[in-house]
């Protein structure tokens, strides 16, 4: 016995496969896509304020303004170059990390490759091209690299 696919197969039932395909049936599975994605996007930026509240930093920022952090990298990590794939998502980094003092705000993210973030941990790199005057927090100075 064959596993049966998601839409039935025209031939052996053809109304069943007319009723997955009305746009009633389309629109749903799209919502659940975008509901999903929604979900995603809610869930991260709480995970980060979260992180700064733990950490008593200040600021908050939208998703609209990490994708234009995104669009200003080309959609690639800051440190390699590496774009975002499937498998592969590029995470959000705070240059000067919440834990040394820095903010929770878009002028103080940048992207980086899951390998690149981790590499950084906390120290306190600005890889963007167009840096601003950015220093440390001092509890922070003996960490911060060139």
């Amino acid at each position: 016995m064959q596993f049966e696919d998601w839409e039935s197969d025209p031939e052996e039932n053809p109304i069943e496969c007319k009723l997955s395909q009305t746009p009633a049936a389309i629109r749903k599975r799209r919502s659940r896509m975008t509901n999903a994605e929604h979900a995603r996007r809610r869930w991260i930026i709480d995970r980060h304020t979260q992180r700064a509240k733990r950490f008593g930093s200040t600021g908050s920022f939208t998703w609209e303004e990490w994708e234009a952090v995104l669009k200003a990298h080309n959609y690639a990590c800051a440190r390699c170059g590496a774009t975002d794939s499937l498998y592969e998502r590029l995470q959000i980094d705070h240059i000067i990390p919440l834990q040394c003092g820095g903010t929770n705000t878009a002028d103080n993210l940048q992207p980086l490759c899951p390998s690149c973030n981790n590499w950084k941990r906390t120290k306190a790199i600005d890889y963007r091209k167009e840096k601003p005057n950015v220093y440390a927090h001092p509890s922070c100075a003996n960490e911060k690299a060139q």
